[in-house]
């Protein structure tokens, strides 16, 4: 379990104190809590880094085909699928003869279920080993910490391994079921947990070492699955052992130290184009690749009701959580008022209603309609939704939104190497991820350094320029001058290839500019108000932005421009995205 707010900008977030070096035992609670702070912090980010690829904005009416540069079209890489062009389904059909529906509930499905449903969702991504990899990580963090302990006790209770403790129980069930009290008795049950969090928004020192644990556990089982697929075969004695590997994860503490995660694969595009695993190979038919794509969409629709289902319980979204404790409020005066025979037959007509005519009107509609039907529990926030979210706070307070920045920095206790060398291969291997991640930060401030130089240097010949101008026009003034090298406050500089030539970006709060390297002047200037969708493309990490452009005559007219490189991409990508705090980003894998 988690604290309902844990990434708020606090005093120790901002200040990023070192990670402490004590295993988990020796920390007190105030220790944990900060560091389980920071490590919410950096699990988001990493969420937010590698899982959101693209976002774009709600629907825009009266806009023109989107234009695209001739350099831009040549270097083109499939379209996308905004909201805009798909037919809106409130608009009156150009036929004047009136539609005709094969069945009954196909025109209950078109006339009265469609027009109503919010704009479709992104339709499934392609199969790769990336995505499936993050897939398993949060299908693992998502159910496998709550329903083995469950299932862990239900044995423990049926067994009678503490007699005292199963017979209070065997003893409850009974004069529950006796007088017809077990339907308000889970309810209540879950009400009780829904308060607690609320009342005690903080875990408990175990709550918090044991989540460290399962996001350890998590992260080392997306890698056991990583290197099983990365091979050319994949055989039966493989998926054995990732079957034990899963079953036995909790006995490999290692050398007792946990993490919360590792550091994120610089694969920008979610796959390696280089390498194929046997998993990803598209000479398979197509209805095997259709297979391998629906597996992934399950994989991930399950992760995301689980995720909502922890969000609301721990209070993510307050509105929502209050909304859902209304209703378990109104539920357990109703299981506890009426008759048991009432509730049974209330159930099952729910049951039978979804089964003979719900289930018949959704599969009325076409596979692209359905896209439409929301999830359910939409109205709460997924991990990935949150993190945007968080991004957009730390944006805005001023914090640091890169997750390099986050990666561990303590270094374990030398190990007995005679006395146990598994761990201390296992700390080798860490503290090469944790130098690695020092060497790719240095790298980063560096390209920042330049990006900076660059653009202090055009600004002085830029200022040079102006002041030759004056001296021989005898206009010599300088005030404009000072105020000409005035920068704004949050201006950020990013070294980019344009698909017309290399130069740099400068971001502000309000507009995007892009100023080639031959130039003084910027040949982009887009407002973050106009920009209607951002995405990630590329194994170079490209950067396509697509924004709506007016001309004289107040005409609207998108325009696709495509940056094939980016220095600090997902850094970028997440300032533009949190730079417009009106817009509601759809976002897509």
């Amino acid at each position: 379990m988690v604290p309902s707010s844990p990434l708020a900008p606090t005093s120790a977030v901002q200040n990023n104190p070192p990670r402490s070096t004590s295993p988990p035992e020796e920390l007190n609670e105030e220790q944990l809590r900060e560091i389980y702070e920071n490590e919410e912090i950096e699990r988001f980010l990493h969420i937010f880094s590698t899982y959101v690829k693209e976002v774009k904005a709600p629907d825009t009416t009266g806009l023109n085909n989107a234009a695209t540069s001739p350099e831009n079209a040549a270097a083109g890489e499939g379209t996308w699928a905004f909201p805009n062009d798909t037919p809106d389904a409130h608009a009156t059909p150009r036929s004047t003869s009136p539609p005709t529906y094969s069945c009954f509930s196909e025109e209950v499905a078109y006339r009265l279920l469609l027009p109503n449903l919010p704009p479709p969702r992104a339709p499934p991504p392609e199969f790769t080993i990336n995505r499936f990899r993050l897939a398993v990580q949060r299908l693992y963090l998502a159910v496998v910490p709550h329903y083995l302990p469950f299932l862990s006790r239900l044995y423990r209770l049926a067994n009678w391994h503490d007699r005292w403790r199963s017979l209070s129980f065997c003893v409850g069930f009974w004069f529950l079921w006796w007088y017809d009290l077990l339907p308000a008795a889970f309810v209540f049950n879950l009400l009780l947990v829904l308060l607690n969090r609320r009342l005690l928004p903080y875990p408990t020192i175990s709550e918090l070492k044991r989540h460290r644990e399962e996001v350890h556990d998590a992260d080392k089982v997306g890698e056991q699955l990583s290197r099983r697929l990365a091979i050319t075969s994949f055989e039966t004695r493989d998926v054995w052992r990732l079957a034990k590997r899963i079953a036995f994860l909790s006995r490999d503490d290692g050398n007792g130290k946990r993490s919360a995660h590792p550091v994120p694969h610089d694969d920008p595009s979610g796959e390696d184009p280089s390498e194929q695993t046997v998993l990803e190979d598209t000479s398979d038919p197509e209805e095997v690749q259709e297979m391998k794509r629906l597996g992934l969409f399950l994989m991930n629709e399950i992760a995301d009701l689980h995720e909502r289902i922890t969000n609301i319980f721990i209070w993510r979204e307050p509105a929502s959580s209050r909304l859902y404790l209304f209703l378990l409020t109104m539920m357990f005066f109703t299981t506890l008022l009426l008759p048991t025979k009432f509730i049974m037959k209330a159930f099952s007509g729910t049951l039978g209603f979804l089964f003979w005519h719900a289930t018949p009107v959704i599969t009325a509609l076409s596979p692209k309609d359905r896209l439409r039907m929301p999830p359910l529990l939409s109205n709460v926030p997924t991990d990935a939704e949150y993190s945007m979210k968080i991004i957009s706070q730390r944006v805005t307070a001023g914090l640091e939104i890169n997750p390099s920045k986050f990666t561990k920095k303590s270094k374990a206790p030398v190990t007995d190497i005679s006395t146990n060398s598994g761990a201390y291969e296992q700390e080798s291997r860490e503290l090469s991820v944790h130098a690695e991640s020092d060497r790719h930060k240095v790298v980063s401030e560096r390209w920042k350094q330049v990006g900076n130089a660059i653009d202090t240097g055009k600004s002085l010949l830029r200022d040079g320029r102006r002041l030759l101008s004056e001296i021989q026009d005898g206009n010599l003034l300088l005030e404009p001058s000072i105020k000409a090298r005035d920068r704004v406050p949050d201006t950020h500089t990013f070294p980019a290839q344009h698909s017309s030539s290399p130069g740099l970006i400068t971001f502000t709060p309000t507009t995007l500019y892009f100023t080639p390297l031959t130039s003084l002047n910027a040949r982009l200037s887009i407002s973050m108000q106009d920009i209607t969708g951002v995405k990630k493309t590329g194994v170079l990490k490209g950067l396509d932005i697509r924004w709506i452009e007016v001309d004289a005559a107040g005409r609207k007219t998108e325009k696709l421009d495509k940056f094939a490189w980016v220095k600090s991409r997902d850094e970028l990508f997440a300032r533009v995205i949190s730079a417009n705090s009106s817009t509601k980003w759809t976002r897509t894998i």
